[in-house]
């Protein structure tokens, strides 16, 4: 059963909960349905819920990717993202505001990393496989000003290379997502 056959499944069930019914032992409330149903029945519904509430986790943990190799063609190819990663490391590494943060990253390397990372995002053939956001940048101490400075460096790397404002921002929705893995204070 796919999530959302069992999402269906679950806004079809005739359960509903009447939260907070008092029980009379003990000065504790417990969950029921104050219709009879047994405490079993319960426990299936909330096991359910958790189910959903995992699934849900689960999609929102995916990394987004675009659904086809539109954009990663409107890039320019594999030659426009390559062209894209190179002006945004050169750009970086001559950013007052940012190029500290770089002092210990080979740019060659850096710039194979983005390329393969703007490739699989944009739907481009490519696998990135380095670290995770989070764990490539959490010693870093990187703030909000760092982060924007870093995405003007790559709108002006887009702009360098032609790519419409439109496409930059489809890029820029896809990267959005890991702002909260790579600011830290």
């Amino acid at each position: 059963m796919t999530p959302r056959m069992y999402l269906q499944s679950l806004a079809r069930s005739s359960v509903r909960m009447t939260p907070w019914v008092g029980h009379p032992n003990r000065g504790v409330h417990a969950l029921g349905h104050g219709d009879g149903r047994s405490r079993d029945h319960v426990h299936g519904y909330v096991g359910r819920c958790l189910a959903v509430l995992l699934a849900l986790l689960m999609v929102l943990a995916t990394p987004a990717r675009a659904a086809d190799d539109s954009l990663f063609r409107a890039l320019g190819g594999e030659a426009g993202v390559a062209a894209i990663s190179a002006g945004l490391v050169e750009r970086v590494y001559a950013d007052e505001r940012i190029k500290h943060l770089f002092q210990e990253t080979n740019p060659r390397f850096l710039t194979e990393q983005l390329r393969k990372q703007f490739c699989e995002l944009s739907g481009g053939p490519c696998k990135y496989d380095g670290e995770t956001m989070k764990k490539s940048h959490a010693a870093l101490g990187i703030n909000k000003a760092h982060f924007n400075a870093l995405v003007e460096d790559l709108q002006l790397a887009m702009d360098a290379q032609g790519v419409p404002f439109a496409t930059q921002n489809r890029l820029l929705a896809l990267l959005a997502p890991m702002y909260r893995d790579v600011v830290t204070r």
